[in-house]
């Protein structure tokens, strides 16, 4: 018999207990004997009505509590099996987290590490650095220098496309020179044995024309131009050589190409020394 079934007997006996002491002492002041039983009979009959009725709302709310007691206990039962579970995750969630916390620590030492190398790879960057700006001014530099030169490039090529086409033009000129030489040698040849001798005598002879040096002109391919205050006004022709001299010192041989009125360009044949303006010349040796 469960506490609850033996409480409620002891409250029904005590219940029947006060109500008989009550019968019997409400017996003892009334004299209608019949009349008293009569009330103790409904009494009675009211007692049980009650009795029963409370019997049966003691048996529903029993009921009511071994269900209520039925369902607590299997809401304890599974209220446990939560409380297994949820210790069983929460040791679960303690061995998650210290394998977190070990990994933490890992990755904490591998973040040390990798800030140590960081620190070591940016010293080494910073030398880098250094070592990319000294190339880089030294390549600015050279780019500098590269550029310099190539507008010196720029500016010999200039020059040597204007001496091309000088030189082009005193080729022209020289071979016109040299055809105008043939026939001028021609034609005075002719005139020699039309006037005879005479004409001849009177013509001057290379060791009489004297000079001197008005500039010199290196034009590359081992080709020196000399140009002297001597023309066709002092008798000087082309193909004529002339002997340059400073003082008493032999400095070459110069063969006469172009010839103006008051100068001519020759080109040095022979050279023993650095010729310069101002160097006399002669003809013949």
């Amino acid at each position: 018999m469960s506490p609850l079934t033996k409480a409620f007997v002891v409250l029904v006996t005590l219940f029947s207990v006060v109500l008989v002491t009550l019968s019997v002492s409400n017996a003892a002041q009334t004299p209608n004997y019949r009349e008293q039983a009569l009330d103790y009979k409904r009494e009675r009959d009211a007692a049980r009505t009650a009795k029963a009725a409370m019997e049966s709302r003691l048996a529903a709310d029993l009921a009511a509590a071994q269900t209520a007691g039925k369902d607590a206990a299997d809401e304890l039962a599974q209220v446990r099996a939560q409380h297994a579970e949820t210790q069983e995750s929460y040791h679960g969630a303690q061995r998650e987290l210290a394998q977190r916390i070990a990994r933490i620590g890992q990755l904490t030492a591998l973040s040390e590490n990798l800030s140590a190398t960081n620190q070591a790879q940016t010293a080494r960057l910073g030398d880098q650095d250094g070592q990319i700006r000294e190339l880089l001014t030294s390549l600015s530099e050279q780019v500098s220098r590269y550029t310099a030169l190539a507008q010196q490039v720029n500016v010999i090529d200039g020059e040597r496309q204007r001496y091309a086409v000088e030189i082009r033009r005193l080729r022209e000129q020289l071979v016109a020179l040299e055809v105008l030489s043939e026939e001028q040698a021609s034609l005075l040849q002719q005139i020699e044995d039309a006037m005879g001798e005479d004409l001849a005598t009177a013509r001057p002879t290379p060791g009489n024309i004297n000079g001197s040096v008005v500039s010199v002109e290196d034009i590359g391919r081992g080709i020196t131009l000399v140009q002297v205050n001597l023309g066709t006004s002092d008798h000087v022709a082309a193909g004529m050589e002339f002997t340059v001299f400073r003082g008493d010192e032999y400095l070459g041989t110069i063969q006469i190409n172009n010839v103006d009125v008051n100068t001519a360009v020759g080109q040095v044949t022979q050279a023993q020394g650095a010729m310069q303006p101002g160097d006399g010349v002669k003809s013949g040796q």
